[in-house]
């Protein structure tokens, strides 16, 4: 059974797959809701002075790609392969696919887009960075689950901590599975 979400993200498959390897994200779809939901009223802000819609967008485009080269192959090789727990170490170990998914969204910056510029984030607005949550959750709902407690750690951080207790950059703050060999 195949379905359609919007015009480019396909789930589905033949012979009781996920059909994963088949999802395109949905990046023309996402860049519209984003527009509806007034994105462009939102760069006009002096906040994001920095950043403009052809930015979200290339931005998008380039995420897109990741999840869908890089994130969603992660996702059947986690479900096989899963996490394994040495009782001995107590060491956990992920796929490697995890791995280089993950490095891929941390040199790439994502997880630190919404934070400050000045803690080493990208200073977007944080619905941008929802949407790219989004296409990660849909190419790989475990592997994407790791930063979100960091990021909100993060939040909490810049909203409530004393200035000497925040991190002093959201790139370092997030460890990933790729330390917990």
């Amino acid at each position: 059974m195949t379905s359609t979400v919007g015009a480019e993200a396909t789930v589905g498959g033949e012979g009781g797959g996920t059909g994963h390897d088949a999802y395109q994200a949905p990046v023309a779809d996402v860049l519209a809701a984003l527009e509806v939901a007034g994105l462009d009223d939102l760069l006009a802000l002096p906040d994001f002075a920095h950043v403009d819609r052809e930015t979200v967008a290339l931005v998008l485009e380039e995420f897109g790609r990741l999840a869908t080269e890089v994130i969603v192959p992660s996702d059947r090789v986690g479900d096989v392969v899963g996490a394994r727990f040495d009782r001995s170490t107590g060491r956990v170990t992920t796929p490697e696919a995890f791995h280089v998914a993950y490095r891929h969204y941390v040199d790439g910056g994502c997880g630190a887009l919404p934070f400050p510029q000045a803690l080493g984030g990208g200073g977007f607005p944080s619905v941008v960075a929802l949407a790219l949550q989004e296409l990660f959750a849909s190419a790989n709902l475990a592997l994407s689950l790791n930063p979100v407690l960091t990021q909100g750690a993060i939040h909490a951080l810049l909203q409530w901590a004393l200035p000497s207790s925040r991190p002093p950059t959201c790139r370092s703050s997030s460890p990933g599975p790729g330390r917990a060999r």
